[in-house]
């Protein structure tokens, strides 16, 4: 099954080099990720670069790989995965569920692999309102929390806060200085902690 979002543009060739890459015991391919804006620089290669940071395509992320993850805005998951693993996590809506599933596969003994010859161009942040919305910092916050739930790295009594407030404090960080509209997208990471912390999963409020 391909993952595909409506904001990337497949290149020529790449499902048939994902699916090539679909051998034994193998979860998901990821590919190459481009810039929409500037097709020279990449946002992934399989695993997405620290935001804000887009390396040029300089022939360094040209070698095939075993991954974490593979980023969903393309993504090539098999069959078998599935059927061990199930979807993905409907609780998240949207911002590491990826990253959530490859771990799930991984645990239960597949592998993550990346394909370079495979690749798409992506209009990061169309999925959302805005680049950097506040329901994006939201999402990001709050799933973040859940996935480390699920990996066992998030305690589950009230030390999860420790957690949270390091988190909180990265993502208003990045906001100050990434982007315009401080207090909204800073108001959708404050309640992305909060909505974590009430149990309250799926897609974002209305009101980001």
């Amino acid at each position: 099954m391909l993952l595909l979002n409506d904001d990337a543009f497949v290149e020529p060739g790449t499902i048939a080099q994902m699916v090539s890459a679909a051998t034994l015991n193998v979860a998901a391919v990821g590919c190459k990720v481009r810039l929409w804006e500037d097709a020279a620089r990449l946002w992934a290669a399989g695993e997405c670069f620290p935001r804000g940071k887009y390396p040029v395509d300089n022939g360094e992320f040209d070698d095939s790989r075993e991954i974490r993850y593979a980023v969903g805005c393309c993504i090539l998951m098999t069959r078998p995965a599935l059927e061990a693993v199930g979807l993905l996590d409907g609780e998240m809506f949207a911002v590491h569920e990826e990253k959530d599933w490859c771990y799930r596969a991984r645990a239960a003994g597949f592998r993550i692999v990346y394909n370079p010859m495979a690749a798409v161009n992506h209009k990061v942040g169309s999925s959302f309102t805005t680049a950097g919305s506040a329901a994006y910092h939201y999402l990001f916050v709050r799933n973040q929390l859940l996935f480390w739930r699920h990996s066992d790295n998030l305690p589950m009594n009230w030390r999860w806060i420790n957690h949270a407030w390091w988190l909180w404090r990265q993502e208003i960080g990045f906001i100050r200085h990434n982007g315009g509209a401080k207090l909204r997208r800073a108001w959708g990471a404050t309640w992305g902690v909060v909505d974590y912390g009430r149990g309250r999963f799926g897609p974002p409020p209305e009101t980001f």
